[in-house]
């Protein structure tokens, strides 16, 4: 499982995936990239080489592609993806939570 970024939900990520036995790799400079065989990848960069990473593992057939960002950013990323030619196949495949639910409470 690759983990990408610096962030607290990162490493709390990484440290969860190793408690329950996952082996975790984590993502520096975008390297390494995502590969078939990796089980999934997590991003959580706050908007460095999201990308390129996300791109490479959907175009490697990675299981699981996760992006942690608010709805706008979520979004944004994916019509970046979507207008550098990703199909709309692929991009389905991104679970990004905070761009698909509702917020539990307003403001």
């Amino acid at each position: 499982m690759l983990v990408a970024g610096e962030t607290p939900i990162a490493q709390a990520v990484a440290r969860i995936g190793a408690e329950i036995g996952l082996d975790i790799v984590e993502v520096h400079n975008g390297a390494p990239e995502p590969a078939a065989g990796d089980l999934g990848l997590l991003v959580a960069t706050h908007g460095r080489d999201e990308l390129a990473l996300l791109r490479r593992a959907l175009e490697s057939g990675v299981p699981y592609v996760g992006l942690v960002a608010s709805r706008p950013r979520g979004g944004g990323v994916l019509a970046e993806l979507r207008s550098d030619g990703v199909s709309d196949e692929l991009l389905a495949s991104i679970d990004v939570p905070r761009a698909s639910t509702s917020r539990a409470h307003p403001g």
